[in-house]
């Protein structure tokens, strides 16, 4: 007979590594993500309630629920949130975002310096709040960036995009209103954009299609550096056949600016 013993135990799983430290997004702490593709939300109760007041407003009170101000305008809260809105996109590592919302803006001897991004946020009423708090909060909800081209009356609009769960409620056109309204009263008088999947909804607001591409893009004015990396995305939007991107345009009036 054999003497007892021990049973084997199999060896402890190893530990699970430790969370990476969380982000920000429209001020709600999210899972860092390392794709560069980080989902974009804004709290369901908000959501919610601004869908319900955005369809009961009337229109003259409508304005009250949106806000739109260029981008260096606001503050870094709002900077980070924009740039997890563009990443969940169009994937970018987060560092080539922020430097591409460089919020500096180099005079170029137009009323309207370029390049410019305008954000739309949105007020949201919050029905459970406790004493001393706000009754409302105000998230981003939409994004578009104006670049200027070589002729003073032209201007390429890109990045344009709306929070994926506030889509279907106007915002995009809304979003769009205002950039022509602004650019329009800078004395813009034509507007270029390129889309690969959107030319229903900007041909619905009046942009069509052209086979004329516009001059390039030109910031008089700017550093060396800065002008290069506006010329090289530029080159690469006009000369991108892969995507089978469609260039579209809109002529604007002139329009009294309320910034």
């Amino acid at each position: 007979m054999q003497g007892d013993q021990d049973p084997q135990v199999p060896p402890p799983p190893p530990a699970p590594p430790p969370p990476l430290p969380p982000t920000r997004a429209s001020g709600k702490m999210v899972p860092h993500d390392t794709t560069n593709t980080a989902s974009y939300t804004i709290e369901e109760d908000l959501v919610f309630a601004f869908k319900n007041e955005l369809s009961s407003a009337q229109a003259s009170s409508k304005s009250n629920l949106l806000l739109f101000d260029w981008l260096d305008c606001l503050g870094d809260q709002e900077l980070d949130s924009i740039c997890t809105l563009l990443n969940s996109q169009w994937a970018r590592s987060r560092s080539a975002r922020l430097q591409s919302l460089e919020r500096k803006v180099v005079a170029d001897g137009r009323a309207l310096q370029l390049p410019r991004s305008l954000a739309l946020r949105i007020r949201c009423r919050r029905n459970n709040h406790g004493v001393g708090e706000s009754p409302s909060e105000i998230r981003v909800a939409g994004h578009a960036r104006l670049l200027p081209c070589a002729s003073t009356s032209d201007i390429v609009i890109e990045s344009v995009i709306v929070a994926q769960h506030l889509r279907g409620l106007g915002l995009g056109k809304l979003l769009m209103h205002e950039v022509e309204r602004r650019a329009g009263g800078a004395g813009v008088s034509r507007i270029w954009l390129s889309t690969s999947d959107k030319e229903e909804f900007y041909r619905g607001i009046g942009y069509s299609n052209t086979t004329q591409l516009p001059e390039q893009v030109s910031c008089v004015g700017a550093a060396a550096e800065q002008q290069a990396k506006l010329m090289a995305a530029f080159v690469r939007q006009r000369e991108n056949t892969s995507s089978q991107a469609q260039w579209m345009t809109k002529l604007v009036t002139s329009s009294q600016p309320n910034d």
